[in-house]
């Protein structure tokens, strides 16, 4: 295989030399002859360890690998040379363009209305364009004139200043309007536009453009006449004709509010400053004023500056006629700041409705996790019980450890829910990825269509572990495989997600300016899908951003994600490409030897002696915790409310070594009856359980005089280590 790739190497490289030869005329460089001597010795050595090798002669054996870029670049030799060719005869072409595009702009120098003359330090004229002859009246070569034998006397000095200014530094643009004398003897204005610049031969001139601008001056001139009636109104006025529709005047509100000046305006139309307006419509718009039909019309649009903004405006159009010829006379108000301040007000009502929605979602939150948390408290509580009975039964301990698990998993996610509603702070715990990624691609897997096939990758002889929330992990993932899949569920793909080290400083997040240095575990997420334009990729942490329909996501996913990773002093790297797909990069810190060490396996759970008054509304709960309690040593009396519990502690205040009592019941909470309790016996333990209470936490509790707080769902080892703490203390 080697010797075949070596044969077909060295006839490339041949070819490549055959080509180089014949290329040789294409060029009149004698360094050329060296490229081609350099390809045929390549080609030769080339033939001669294939002789070698075929013969022989040689006993070293090939290379394939070397042998596979030996015949790449042979390869790209033969193409190189085979391109050249087309490149030498495109430089002659581009010779011969720019030999046109000089013949050109040399027409248009000639033709341009404007003057332009180049000028020596001292004034003297090299070159005049024709336009000279034709504005100033002046029929013989005037190079060698100096330009100030033309010029009115009184601008010599502000000329002379100009130009040594100009030759001090070259390159800066001058700007002059000066006098000069015709042919006739009359004045004209010119107004002048230069720099210093080189000349081919390296010397220094000045070249000028000059405009006549007497024409100009004499209609502004005209306009000064209203100009103090015009200038005073906050509005912008504009007049224009009523055949041409090109303006005549304006007032400085409306050449400073567009950005033209007034000969600018003056080539322009009412169609120039008004996009939304094509010659027809607007002139519908003003047909009833010429008719007479009505004085004045009002119209509400938008003007275009020069610059291309535009901005909201009120015209108030009206066709005057007098002794002179008619005029249309329009007024025009700035509807700016109005419109601003009904943005801003529209801005701040989202703003108050989401706040609105967002502080709803919260209290929703808070209701929810109290009815499912009690749900889910019995359920918890009764696989504790089952599982150690069904020792002899694998496939069924198997189904009790996994609907365990699954009851876990809704546990953190009303957890999760009131962390993101309430911005609590979660425990962190090592936590192994590779098996939180594993968890969550099984979940996806039924959710997702066949045609997106799922791939992921760890190495198994690497420690994946990280220090974070297992469920703000588990979101993360979730949040991030979900989007990979929706960007490919119309045409399918391929979802890959797999894990690596790496150390140093990873790419920064979004809106950061450092990135932490150091270990880290990097999660890839790639996906086939869609891909995004660089205006979209920018956005997608922002909160409540989203290309996903109304009803399909909030927006908030991502930007959850961000936040968690910055949270463990992590970093998110995204590369996107409309069409291609997305690949999302997150860093998270790798847990260290010391974090690792403190976690401890469960201990045993602990059992006890003593009477326990059990307080519950719910029944399946005050249930559970009978049975449970029972089953560890004690003995258990059971009631439903706080004010049976209060009259039965009154009828005989020491029957009982402990009280656990529910918080939210009807008739008395729990905070209230610990009250109670605690001032017919103040020695006496009470623990509370709370589904969720708003404020409710353990400092707040131990101020009341509880010992300890107990959240639900709890299972068999929370409440029997709770409870043992209680009594031992």
């Amino acid at each position: 295989m080697a010797a075949a790739v070596l044969s077909l190497s060295v006839l490339l490289q041949c070819a490549a030399a055959w080509l180089a030869f014949r290329l040789r005329r294409e060029t009149s460089s004698r360094s050329w002859y060296l490229v081609c001597i350099a390809v045929g010795l390549m080609a030769i050595r080339r033939s001669i360890t294939l002789v070698r090798v075929l013969t022989g002669a040689s006993q070293r054996h090939l290379d394939p690998w070397a042998e596979s870029v030996a015949l790449l670049i042979s390869i790209l030799m033969v193409v190189g040379l085979a391109l050249i060719r087309p490149l030498f005869r495109s430089m002659a072409e581009a010779t011969s363009r720019i030999r046109r595009s000089e013949e050109h702009f040399r027409h248009l120098i000639e033709n341009a209305e404007d003057i332009v003359t180049v000028v020596d330090s001292d004034g003297t004229i090299l070159y005049e364009s024709p336009a000279a002859h034709r504005l100033l009246g002046y029929g013989e070569d005037r190079r060698g004139v100096r330009i100030f034998e033309t010029m009115h006397p009184e601008d010599h000095e502000a000329a002379r200043c100009q130009l040594g200014e100009a030759f001090a530094a070259p390159g800066e643009l001058r700007e002059l309007v000066l006098r000069a004398r015709a042919a006739d003897g009359t004045w004209h204005t010119l107004e002048c536009t230069g720099r210093v610049q080189p000349d081919p031969d390296g010397s220094l001139v000045a070249i000028v453009n000059s405009r006549d601008v007497t024409a100009r001056l004499k209609l502004e001139a005209a306009a000064a006449r209203m100009g103090r009636i015009l200038n005073r109104s906050l509005n912008e006025i504009y007049l224009f004709d009523p055949t041409t529709l090109r303006f005549d005047l304006a007032n400085d509100g409306a050449l400073q509010n567009l950005g033209y000046s007034l000969a600018e305006l003056q080539r322009l139309t009412p169609m120039d400053l008004k996009p939304e307006y094509s010659a027809e419509t607007f002139e519908a718009r003003i047909a009833p004023l010429r008719a007479g039909a009505l004085r004045t019309t009002t119209i509400r649009t938008r003007h275009r500056r020069k610059d291309g903004s535009q901005y909201p405006v009120e015209v108030h159009l009206q066709l005057l006629r007098g002794d002179g010829a008619p005029v249309f006379v329009a007024v025009t108000l700035d509807l700016s700041e109005q419109e601003r301040a009904d943005a801003e007000r529209h801005k701040l009502e989202l703003q108050l409705r989401r706040a609105q929605r967002l502080e709803s979602i919260g209290t929703l939150a808070g209701g929810i996790a109290h009815d499912f948390n009690n749900i889910l408290t019995p359920i918890l509580g009764y696989l504790d019980m089952a599982m150690p009975r069904v020792v002899d039964d694998e496939a069924t301990t198997r189904h009790l450890q996994r609907a365990n698990t699954a009851a876990e998993r809704a546990r953190d996610l009303v957890q999760r829910i009131l962390t993101f509603s309430r911005e609590m702070e979660q425990d962190r715990v090592p936590v192994g990825l590779d098996q939180v990624i594993a968890e969550t691609l099984a979940l996806l897997r039924s959710s997702l269509p066949s045609t997106i096939d799922i791939r992921f990758d760890a190495p198994s002889d690497v420690c994946w572990t990280v220090l974070a929330d297992p469920t703000q992990m588990h979101q993360v993932v979730l949040n991030l495989c979900t989007n990979a899949a929706h960007a490919m569920r119309e045409q399918g793909g391929t979802l890959e997600v797999d894990l690596a080290t790496f150390e140093g400083r990873p790419p920064l997040s979004p809106h950061e300016t450092v990135a932490p240095v150091g270990a880290f575990v990097r999660m890839r997420v790639r996906d086939t899908g869609s891909g995004m334009d660089a205006r979209t990729s920018e956005r997608i942490f922002e909160p409540f951003f989203t290309t996903k329909a109304t009803t399909e996501g909030s927006g908030l996913g991502l930007s959850v994600v961000h936040g968690i990773v910055k949270s463990y002093g992590g970093s998110i790297a995204v590369q996107t490409e409309p069409g291609v797909g997305t690949t999302v990069d997150v860093y998270l810190p790798l847990v260290t030897e010391e974090v690792a060490a403190e976690v401890r396996p469960p201990t045993v759970i602990p059992r006890g002696r003593g009477r326990v008054l059990f307080v519950d509304d719910e029944e399946p709960i005050a249930e559970l915790g009978r049975e449970l309690l029972e089953s560890l040593g004690y003995e258990v009396t059971v009631l439903f409310d706080g004010c049976s519990a209060l009259a039965t502690m009154r009828e005989d205040p020491a029957a009982f070594d402990v009280v656990v009592t529910d918080e939210t019941m009807p008739g008395m909470r729990g905070t209230d009856l610990g009250a109670a309790l605690l001032e017919l016996r103040a020695d006496l333990p009470i623990l509370l359980t709370t589904g969720f209470s708003e404020g409710i936490t353990l400092a707040s509790v131990r101020r009341l005089g509880f010992r300890d707080l107990v959240h639900k769902p709890y299972g068999k080892r929370e409440l029997a280590e709770a409870l043992d703490a209680v009594l031992s203390a």
